[in-house]
């Protein structure tokens, strides 16, 4: 139940659609478990698996699905950190606060966020993933 920024939002039939201003000054309607879209959820996650709401549940079911688009295995136990890191890289597109060990094509990552944002070290992730 939380959308971008660290605001709430109550559950319900739909994506909650409410966007707030970011620091490098776009807006994000970022919601839920997976801070999924609004366009993600129309255009990929709805339109493929026909959820009923935006309940947790079906935000699990769309988290699973995303990642599976971008060819990982959501249910993988990685105890290697090159796979792991193999495995971030291809959910870096998806989601912004993933690093990226690449140069994205719009110069960004490195290290960083794929959209240039920032993000979490992949050592962090690393350490965060094996507790």
């Amino acid at each position: 139940t939380t959308r971008y920024g660290g605001h709430q939002f109550t559950l319900g039939k739909d994506h909650p659609r409410i966007s707030a201003k970011t620091p490098w000054g776009s807006d994000s309607a970022a919601a839920g478990k997976y801070q999924i879209m609004p366009d993600t959820w129309d255009t990929v996650v709805q339109p493929a698996l026909n959820l009923p709401d935006f309940s947790i549940e079906s935000q699990e079911k769309a988290g699973r699905y995303l990642a599976q688009n971008r060819g990982v295995d959501p249910d993988k136990v990685y105890t290697n950190f090159n796979d792991f890191k193999a495995a971030i890289d291809k959910l870096a597109p998806e989601w912004a606060s993933m690093p990226y060990s690449k140069r994205s094509p719009t110069g960004f990552g490195m290290g960083s966020s794929y959209y240039g944002q920032g993000g979490i070290d992949i050592y962090k992730a690393w350490e965060i993933y094996n507790q």
